[in-house]
């Protein structure tokens, strides 16, 4: 009997021991990925109000060509239905803080599989600009669940940055 309680102690142990290992290292693959508003995450953070809303070096990616302001570029303004493009390889990506997409209607809302930004070395922010009334009477209410339902996560920190701002 004392045989069958030890091997039976022996065998807790280790599934205990092996289910604390793996939840270590589910915890340590977790990145990240922090959904705001514009106007919340911009608060107390210069660096990003500069990057918002100065000029910086830009490349924009539109649907009929890519178009390029400056060297060593802080941002790319890119058109939804390119968003592929961000996905290939591109030494111009490297210095990249912020990834800038506007959308002007619902069909144009993609996921953004993070894992897949591979030249983006730099990058610490999303920011996704809905260029219509998303959440009806002009509401941001359900943007930020929207959004997160759009990110599919990476393997680094990053901050998505929502707004509407519906041109008149």
């Amino acid at each position: 009997m004392k045989n069958i309680l030890f091997k039976i102690t022996q065998v807790s142990a280790i599934t205990l021991l092996l289910v604390i290992c793996c939840t270590t290292v589910m915890q340590a693959q977790t990145i990240e990925v922090r959904v705001t508003s514009e106007t919340n995450a911009v608060t107390d953070k210069p660096e990003l109000e500069n990057l918002l809303y100065n000029l910086q070096p830009t490349m924009y990616i539109n649907v009929d060509n890519t178009s390029l302001y400056g060297n060593d570029f802080k941002i790319v303004d890119c058109e939804p239905s390119r968003i592929s493009l961000l996905y290939d390889e591109n030494p111009s990506y490297a210095t990249v803080k912020l990834i800038r997409l506007k959308m002007d209607n619902p069909q144009e809302i993609l996921p953004i599989d993070l894992a897949r930004l591979n030249g983006f070395g730099s990058l610490e922010y999303i920011q996704l600009i809905f260029e219509y009334d998303a959440c009806r009477n002009n509401a941001d209410a359900c943007l930020s669940n929207l959004v997160q339902e759009q990110i599919i996560q990476g393997d680094k920190p990053v901050v998505v940055l929502y707004k509407i701002s519906i041109p008149r």
